[in-house]
């Protein structure tokens, strides 16, 4: 998956653009028309509002997955444990 050159995102492949400079080969990968616009216009991503707020959001989204996966592997768990005893009391 290409990472933005500007925001910083992972996006899917078949979206966005790829600019290849004939003179020095660099490439650059841009998630939308939005980052590519801004990114020739000169702006520095670290002062733009969006993509600090994008990025904030990103991480409170990871951490709450991560959260959500140790609810369930904790759930799962107690779960193994409660059918381990009553087969126990069965048995």
């Amino acid at each position: 998956m290409p990472k933005c050159t500007f925001c910083h995102s992972q996006y899917e492949f078949p979206r966005g653009l790829t600019v290849v400079r004939g003179s020095d080969g660099m490439i650059r990968h841009f998630c939308s028309s939005k980052c590519r616009k801004n990114f020739l216009m000169g702006r520095d991503n670290k002062k733009v509002a969006w993509v600090r707020k994008r990025a904030s959001t990103k991480e409170q989204e990871i951490a709450e997955l991560k959260k959500a996966e140790e609810e369930r592997a904790r759930e799962a768990q107690a779960k193994k444990e409660a059918a381990m005893e009553s087969s126990k009391k069965i048995g």
